[in-house]
């Protein structure tokens, strides 16, 4: 039978109440509760209710794990948790672990958000400082600079001349800057700076400049200065008139050099330009050779850095640079590329030819360009020896070298010689040079004139001015005084004579 319902009781119990107080008890017992439910402390699903066995089997795990505990304790161990852990390194593990910050809410708050996966896989090191801007900015290959010449109070600049006076007295440029900061007048008053060119003790001509110069240079013809405001002036150095319009430069002047109707400048960034005229009386032009930091990296495996020595013109108006390793390079006008004038080799081959015993070469002793180049920088003679057929091989490479130095240099009378030498050493090696000596024959001879093909032929008839068949004709001796060689002798004899009958060239044997 199951219990009574609420109500029975409720009216049983109200029956016992005085009438005046039934209603408002009966409301107040039957009234709706609108109380919430208290919510479960944990979401876990409640456990079912053990069976009575193994709650005696729980009860008796207790009880013998307090009695082992109890024995430890009386022995002076310390107590372990059911980790294997003692109550010390648990401690330490969890102050460890809310360090971490993987316990606690205040530690997951403070604790920065993690970085996106792209940037995790990134190595976590300390950012290497970054340098300067104006030093990111400057690749390894970038051009290399000159160091700027010092600004002086006082320049002299000794001119060569072509008479110099009986008493010994030069021709003389000089600077006056004025650099005197406590000068009388204001500090924005404009300064000149004095440029005179002397004739012994007596003044030339005279001119100013309101910018102080820095370099300076003179030469028979010509007087230049660079100022600080990178401006070139270029003056006649018989009347100070100012031959050309004043030239800015792209930077400050490093070196300068003056002959008869060129001016040769390289700015501090390396940039080479020549300003040049044809005539005396002819405008000056500018002629762009480039920059030459090229130069300064061929170090050679050497760890000193290379510097320029020195810069000049020939006296047919070739630039030329020294380096500090006494290599010397000169400018091919004609396609504006640069050639090594002096080094070992050059030095190698002029020891080998001036001590060969087979023949001498006159243009050794030609007071031309190209010997005045390479003589200064001859130094103490190399005593290599080396075997005959290695020597034989450089002295006809080193003299081919020559002569195309000397067409670069414009130097006709050194090339005559050099020649002459030239085909001295191939007749006396001709058993292993026969190719070679009838290569230069054929291009001293060019094509005949009764060939159609003649008028159309690329050959040039001159080189520096002198006929190459009258070149040809001065040689042609050399091969007659050996045997082998007649036959190739009488050949070229004939062509020459032939052509001559015919006034096809005019015989040159100044």
């Amino acid at each position: 039978m199951g219990h009574p319902k609420g109500p029975s009781v409720l009216d049983a119990v109200l029956r016992s109440v005085p009438s005046n107080n039934r209603q408002a008890l009966k409301e107040k017992f039957t009234a709706p509760s609108t109380s919430k439910e208290p919510e479960p402390k944990s979401h876990k699903a409640s456990r079912p209710p053990e069976p009575k066995r193994q709650r005696v089997e729980n009860a008796e795990s207790k009880a013998k794990a307090s009695s082992a505990k109890a024995a430890r304790l009386s022995a002076g161990e310390a107590p372990s948790l059911s980790n294997g852990q003692t109550p010390s390194t648990s401690k330490k593990a969890a102050s460890q672990k809310n360090s971490t910050g993987q316990g606690g809410m205040l530690d997951r708050v403070l604790k920065p958000p993690p970085p996106p996966a792209s940037r995790q896989a990134e190595p976590q090191s300390q950012p290497t400082p970054r340098p300067p801007e104006a030093m990111r900015r400057t690749p390894s290959n970038s051009v290399r600079r000159i160091p700027p010449p010092p600004l002086v109070a006082q320049l002299q600049v000794p001119v060569e001349v072509k008479n110099p006076s009986a008493g010994g007295n030069n021709d003389m440029f000089t600077v006056e800057n004025d650099l005197d900061p406590t000068a009388p007048g204001a500090p924005s008053m404009t300064k000149y700076h004095k440029v005179r060119y002397l004739t012994g003790d007596r003044v030339k001509w005279l001119q100013y400049l309101t910018s102080p110069v820095v370099i300076a240079s003179a030469h028979m013809g010509v007087a230049a200065a660079i100022c600080r405001d990178h401006s070139l002036h270029i003056w006649c150095s018989e009347s100070g008139s100012l031959l050309s319009k004043t030239q800015c430069l792209t930077a400050q002047g490093g070196h300068m050099a003056c002959s008869n109707e060129s001016v040769f400048v390289i700015t501090v960034d390396c940039r080479a330009d020549v300003w040049a005229r044809n005539h005396k009386h002819g405008p000056w032009k500018r002629i762009t050779l480039g920059t030459i930091d090229w130069m300064l990296r061929l170090t050679r495996g050497s760890p000193e850095p290379l510097s320029i020595l020195e810069v000049g013109l020939t006296s047919t108006g070739i630039p030329v640079v020294t380096l500090s390793d006494q290599r010397l390079f000169v400018c091919d006008m004609h396609d504006v590329t640069w050639v090594v004038a002096y080094d070992e080799s050059v030095r190698f081959g002029n020891y080998l030819v001036s001590n060969s015993a087979q023949h001498t070469v006159a243009g050794l002793d030609i007071n031309g360009p190209l010997a005045k180049l390479q003589k200064t920088r001859s130094g103490v003679a190399i005593g290599k020896q080396v075997a005959p057929e290695l020597g034989r091989t450089l002295i006809l490479s080193h003299m081919e070298s020559q002569l195309l130095l000397c067409q670069l240099l414009k130097s006709a009378t050194e090339y005559r010689a050099w020649l002459n030498s030239y085909a001295q050493c191939l007749v006396d090696n001709s058993a292993s040079c026969s190719s070679r000596l009838m290569t230069l024959l054929e291009s001293l001879m060019g094509p005949d004139g009764n060939d159609v093909e003649a008028t159309e032929s690329t050959w040039e008839p001159e080189v520096l001015g002198m006929s190459k068949r009258s070149l040809l004709l001065q040689i042609l001796p050399i091969l007659g005084r050996k045997t082998q060689l007649e036959k190739i002798y009488l050949g070229f004899k004939q062509r020459l004579d032939f052509l001559e009958t015919r006034n096809l060239f005019a015989m040159d044997t100044d």
